[in-house]
């Protein structure tokens, strides 16, 4: 830095004697000690001490020096607080580090009632709420086992009860055939054997075919099914039962009425409602078959003539083994779950409405599309 004295001297000595530039310039680079002493001596003539002429330069200094030390504290400060700031970010970021753990070990023990979801931005938020949305599949998956669970059960319970009435009537006719009755009896005995055993067969048949359909393991066909042919198909199942109790039979509908569906399995889930409406239709009764077609779905109407349903049993008629108030001693309560099953499984709907002593009517819509 230039004092600003010896700056003001020069350029004095420079303007006085232009031509002696360079050896002014030499005497301040080159200094004499017999010069210093004259030039001292000069100064204390005019009353001009040396401190007075480094006044400035100790001045410049101590400025410097105080630069040093304000830029030294700046810089301390500003570290302290890049410190600080950084602490409490790694803070931060352990607590959610911490929160994240802490609700995984909930999740391992199947507490799922904690909210983890975070609309702030960042890795952390991404985690949370990716790890909130698997949880929410695993909080579904364990309830859809749960039900799954209590259902077989159910099930199960449901499947020995309706064996174990048909298991006791064959031991309680396998005793009575050793005890040798007339040939008569004997026979009548083989009989109820049969009968038994036909129930159990179909009861097992039953139970296998609503097992692969829950189980989504039979895949129903596609085809062109005409209503007509499918209803005609299935009374030829109901033949017998429809003349002994000398009922009725009336069909309407436009032969052309068709849907996209499986055959067999349709004929199925007909003969089952056909089954239940000749089983609730009494003797003389009349059952009406009506069927149409429109861009949206294919409806097929099937209402009897019989003594109706309970308005407490309709919502549950649906559902395997229920036995309404109205049922047969003989109703195991397969035949319209499987229907129903028979009937979601290729897009379509059934619902029932009913009236005390008015009948039943079944109504059943194939669907053309998603809706």
């Amino acid at each position: 830095m230039i004092n600003r004295n010896n700056a003001a001297i020069v350029g004095f000595l420079v303007e006085e004697y232009p031509g002696a530039e360079a050896e002014i310039a030499k005497g301040i680079l080159e200094i004499d000690n017999s010069k210093v002493q004259k030039g001292k001596g000069i100064l204390q003539k005019y009353d001009l001490t040396s401190q007075d002429l480094l006044l400035e330069k100790t001045i410049t200094i101590d400025i410097f020096k105080m630069n040093i030390l304000l830029f030294i504290f700046i810089a301390t400060i500003i570290s302290t607080s890049f410190l600080i700031l950084f602490y409490l970010f790694l803070k931060g970021h352990y607590r959610k580090i911490e929160e994240v753990t802490k609700y995984a070990q909930n999740v391992q023990n199947k507490d799922y009632s904690l909210d983890i979801r975070d609309n702030s931005e960042g890795d952390i938020s991404i985690l949370k709420n990716e790890i909130y949305r698997i949880t929410t599949m695993l909080k579904e998956q364990a309830e859809v086992l749960h039900n799954d669970k209590m259902a077989l059960a159910n099930s199960i319970a449901d499947i020995s009860h309706q064996l174990k009435t048909p298991m006791t009537s064959l031991f309680v006719i396998n005793d009575l055939l050793y005890e040798t009755p007339p040939d008569e009896v004997r026979i009548e005995f083989l009989n109820r054997m049969r009968s038994q055993l036909k129930r159990i067969d179909w009861l097992v048949s039953s139970l296998l075919k609503l097992s692969k359909l829950d189980a989504g393991t039979i895949v129903m066909k596609k085809e062109n099914v005409n209503v007509k042919k499918l209803i005609d198909r299935a009374l030829e199942e109901m033949t017998i039962p429809l003349e002994i109790k000398m009922q009725r039979i009336t069909i309407e509908g436009d032969e052309d009425s068709c849907f996209m569906g499986d055959f067999n399995w349709s004929r199925e889930a007909i003969i089952n409602i056909l089954k239940n409406c000749i089983e609730h239709t009494p003797e003389g009764g009349s059952i009406h078959i009506s069927f149409e077609e429109n861009p949206i779905y294919t409806a097929i109407t099937i209402k009897d003539t019989g003594r109706g349903i309970e308005k407490e049993d309709i919502p549950y008629i649906f559902n395997r083994f229920y036995r309404g108030r109205n049922a047969s001693a003989d109703s195991v309560g397969i035949g319209l779950a499987m229907s129903h099953a028979i009937i979601e499984n290729q897009m379509g709907d059934i619902v029932v409405s009913s009236e005390k002593n008015q009948g039943t009517e079944f109504k059943i819509k194939f669907f053309k599309g998603i809706i």
